[in-house]
C-alpha cells in the first residue's frame, strides 16, 4: 500500500511526521524533482503552499489534472508572516509611512 506523503519544509513536516505521514523535504531549486518522486510514491500527496509556488506552473497543472495521486496544496497558516521583509508593513502599522 502506498503512503500518504507530505512535501514541504522540515519544520511543518515534523507535525505531519508525528501524525504518521511520510515526509519529504523539498530543497529549494530541486522542488520539481522532489515533487515527481513524491507523486510516484504517494497514494495521496499533500504539498506545502511555498513548495507548490516554486514548481513550474505546467507541472503543477498537469498533476492536478491527472488526479493520480490525489493532490492537495496546503494553505499557509493563518497569521503567518508574509514572505520577505516585513519592515514596510511595520512602518505602516506604526503610522511612520503610508
Amino acid at each position: 500500500m502506498k503512503p500518504v506523503v507530505f512535501l514541504g519544509d522540515e519544520a511543518r513536516g515534523a507535525g505531519f511526521r508525528l501524525a504518521g505521514l511520510n515526509v519529504r523535504a523539498a530543497e529549494p531549486g530541486r522542488d520539481a524533482e522532489a515533487f515527481e518522486r513524491a507523486r510516484a510514491e504517494a497514494a495521496l500527496l499533500l504539498v506545502d503552499a511555498r513548495c507548490a509556488a516554486r514548481l513550474p506552473p505546467a507541472t503543477l497543472r498537469a498533476a492536478l489534472e491527472a488526479a493520480q495521486p490525489p493532490l492537495l496544496i496546503l494553505p499557509e497558516r493563518a497569521g503567518a508572516l508574509p514572505a520577505g521583509d516585513p519592515a514596510d508593513a511595520v512602518r505602516r502599522l506604526l503610522g511612520l509611512s503610508t
